[in-house]
């Protein structure tokens, strides 16, 4: 199976990193960002902690970009802190739905994806306005057969979670946004955190976007997320918000256990990164000198985003490309951040 662009970037690469790194301040750091931009790829910052840790190449540390599928653990930790309430029960049926809470969060569902999207820049153009619902979307996919039964198997699902921010929204009347915001954003303070709704803007300041169309960058800042449920935040924040979560700021301890249950990702998955595993909206790998980095990664419309914490929480490091490249060039580009965020959290 060879993978997209789209796994490419949601699914996160593991490649071995080498020795530890030590970095005695964030003077020394510059030097980590030129693997990443000498395969072109325009505007990249990171963070790290302990040490704030920073380094940028053409974009503003501060910057806003588009977090793609790094909002999956922001959904997941509501449903599980619905769970935690007696709200909801992981492995019952879903409120109106043929699949369990479960299922929806870990990518067992079976449920094949049809998304919308453009692979030339006159599509980009002719699209980059175009609004889409969840309903549209979930319509998309459960119009095509299941890949396997319910909880036989695993891939990858953007539709399976679209299902379960409907559910929060049933089970809460209120919108998945309100949900987020009072019981993650405010609670950690991220304010630089929100949802760009229908917008095709990013708040200031930010970078441009580009994405790799045929062989040119195109510039796709400007556009309509494809995802209903879009989230905006910074390399700051995002390190925070995991930290917090895998530190046990977040859920009680039995419900963090239940989101770090994993599985194994699909066959085909597992041949390009070995050993990597899904929890319920967390990415498990091990690192090459031992010990595991949990995460999410995501990436989508010019913006790829990598992330990676330690156990507990003591460490984090996060990366935002302002590239998203094609094909071969998009494994080298994963793996040249997998190689940065590894020898980070494994610095001496």
């Amino acid at each position: 199976m060879k993978p997209t662009r789209r796994q490419i970037l949601q699914a996160a690469a593991l490649v071995p990193a080498g020795a530890a790194l030590h970095v005695p301040d964030a003077r020394h750091t510059a030097d980590l960002l030129k693997p990443i931009t000498a395969l072109g790829v325009v505007g990249v910052l990171l963070r790290a902690h302990p040490g704030d840790i920073r380094a940028t190449d053409g974009v503003p540390i501060d910057a806003r970009f588009r977090i793609a599928s790094t909002r999956k653990p922001f959904l997941a930790t509501v449903v599980l802190q619905l769970a935690a309430e007696g709200k909801l029960t992981l492995d019952g049926p879903a409120p109106d739905l043929r699949f369990s809470i479960r299922q929806l969060l870990q990518h067992t569902t079976g449920l094949q994806d049809d998304l919308p999207g453009y692979e030339t820049a006159e599509e980009y153009l002719a699209r980059r306005f175009d609004v889409h619902t969840r309903a549209e979307l979930i319509a998309r996919a459960t119009a095509r057969p299941l890949a396997f039964a319910p909880g036989t198997g695993w891939r990858y699902s953007n539709a399976g979670y679209l299902m379960a921010a409907d559910v929060v929204e049933r089970l809460t009347g209120r919108p998945l946004r309100a949900e987020i915001t009072t019981r993650i954003l405010r609670p950690l303070g991220l304010r630089d955190t929100g949802f760009p709704g229908t917008s095709p803007y990013l708040p200031r300041p930010h970078a441009r976007a580009y994405q790799q169309l045929g062989a040119d960058l195109t510039d796709v800042t400007v556009q309509v997320p494809g995802d209903p449920d879009s989230m905006v935040s910074t390399a700051s924040d995002l390190g925070r918000f995991f930290r917090a979560l895998l530190g046990g700021r977040l859920l009680p301890p039995r419900w963090l256990a239940e989101m770090r249950r994993t599985v194994p990702v699909d066959a085909g998955l597992q041949e390009i990164w070995p050993g990597m595993e899904y929890g319920l909206g967390l990415m498990r790998r091990p690192l090459p000198g031992g010990g595991v980095r949990w995460g999410h990664d995501g990436g989508d419309a010019g913006f790829a985003t990598v992330t990676g914490v330690t156990e507990g929480g003591a460490r984090s490091v996060v990366i935002s490309m302002s590239t998203t490249l094609a094909g071969d060039a998009a494994v080298r580009q994963q793996q040249a951040a997998d190689r940065v965020t590894e020898r980070l959290l494994q610095r001496t």
